[in-house]
């Protein structure tokens, strides 16, 4: 298996409280991850809210919002407060799923967090050959 060197996705923290974020709506910390050239992917959560956080991948054809979709499997994590919560999910391509572009969207609890913080790095792995 070859694999690219980890790239943060996301670094984030957080004032105040989120509904939903995403490239279009926060460009400077939510990015689009072009996978087009790879079988698969994973990423890597962190999270030092002092609420739980769930991460979606949303995938599209065009790098856009608009017409996106999002992938069946999230990614929760509990309340890190004073220890920081780790998770990981891993996506491997398939007929059904595969889409060129992804983005993260991360959803919280109402409750603003004056020191929290959100960061996640993805893992690209086996290139396609032609």
């Amino acid at each position: 298996m070859k694999c690219t060197e980890p790239f943060v996705i996301i670094d984030y923290h957080i004032p105040t409280s989120i509904v939903a974020d995403s490239p279009a709506t926060d460009v400077n910390r939510f990015f689009y991850i072009d996978v087009h050239e790879y079988r698969g992917f994973a990423i890597k959560l962190k999270s030092t809210l002092d609420q739980a956080v769930t991460l979606t991948i949303y995938g599209n054809f065009e790098r856009a919002t608009v017409g996106a979709d999002d992938y069946a499997d999230t990614l929760t994590l509990a309340a890190g407060n004073v220890t920081t919560q780790y998770g990981i999910i891993v996506f491997h391509t398939n007929r059904t799923a595969w889409t060129p572009w992804i983005y993260c969207s991360t959803v919280t609890a109402g409750v603003p967090d004056s020191a929290g913080r959100i960061f996640a790095e993805i893992i690209k792995f086996d290139p396609m050959q032609d």
